[in-house]
């Protein structure tokens, strides 16, 4: 059973504890520390029908977050940062990241 969004599945990259974490509640997960590679996973990801959703380890998606800007528009795909399990948690803007994923 995978975790999935109008029927796609859910795709998380990062590291090991949070790809793992994410794949014990059935998300696909492809475990990534180099963001130049990261670029790669999600443009060729997001180019995939049956991936609705691409969550990003927010360290990492930070570095490359003009290239996963231009993704975003180019596919159209939901593309989040996820803080890693060692990181301290910040408050959330829901509004600006549901508005950021409509394109607005």
């Amino acid at each position: 059973m995978s975790a999935q969004i109008n029927n796609g599945k859910v795709l998380v990259i990062g590291g090991k504890n949070l790809v793992l974490m994410y794949k014990m509640i059935g998300c696909e997960g492809i475990e990534e520390r180099n963001p130049d590679n990261i670029a790669q996973i999600i443009e060729t990801y997001a180019k995939r029908q049956d991936i609705s959703v691409i969550l990003v380890e927010k360290e990492l998606g930070e570095l490359i977050s003009s290239d996963i800007e231009n993704i975003r528009k180019k596919t159209g795909k939901i593309i989040f940062y996820l803080p890693s399990p060692s990181s301290a948690m910040e408050p959330t803007d829901i509004r600006k990241m549901v508005m950021r994923a409509l394109g607005l």
